[in-house]
Parts: structure tokens; C-alpha cells; sequence
């Protein structure tokens, strides 16, 4: 696999940071990431953080979903926080022998 380090601008629609940032995370490229799609409309996502019609930048309000296997937070200041998620495991259940 081969990881990718690519930065994009503040400027770059909110949807294609949270690849970018999961892709860093995760240490995967970008490409190789299932479609983001998958897991939020993007479209709707970037239109939920560009100014208003006014001109004026969002000032509050956050969005939490799960992403490629990561817990995604978007937040209006720009911030995005990803957690990558931790494979839950079932615990081995006790072989007891009666014989």
C-alpha cells in the first residue's frame, strides 16, 4: 500500500478534507478508500459549511458520522477530528471439558 501525505488548502470543499484526513489516519491513500458516499452525502456536507448567503463564514455547529472505518467530526471553525475505530473483539469463550 502506499500512503499518501497530500494536504489540501482551507480552501478545498469540506468533503474532500475528511478524505484527506482519513486517508491520513488510516494510513492509506486517498484512492484506495472506499467512496466517500458510502457514508454521507458530500454535496450536502460541503453546503453545510460554506458561508451563508450573505457571505458570512459559519460560526457554529458540528457533524459526527462514521467514515472508512473512523469516527469523523466536522466542525464549523473547519476542524476535522478523526478517530480511527478499534475492531471490537468477542471474548473467547472458556473451553471446559466434562469427562
Amino acid at each position: 500500500m502506499t500512503s499518501s501525505n497530500l494536504t489540501l488548502p482551507d480552501s478545498a470543499p469540506v468533503s474532500q478534507r475528511v478524505v484527506s484526513a482519513v486517508a491520513d489516519a488510516t494510513d492509506t491513500d486517498p484512492c484506495e478508500l472506499e467512496p466517500i458516499f458510502n457514508a454521507i452525502n458530500p454535496e450536502s456536507l460541503d453546503s453545510l459549511f460554506e458561508p451563508t448567503n450573505g457571505g458570512a463564514s459559519r460560526s457554529s455547529g458540528t457533524i459526527a458520522f462514521e467514515y472508512a472505518g473512523c469516527d469523523v467530526t466536522v466542525s464549523a471553525d473547519g476542524a476535522i477530528d478523526v478517530s480511527v475505530r478499534t475492531p471490537r473483539t468477542t471474548p473467547q469463550a472458556e473451553s471446559i471439558s466434562t469427562d
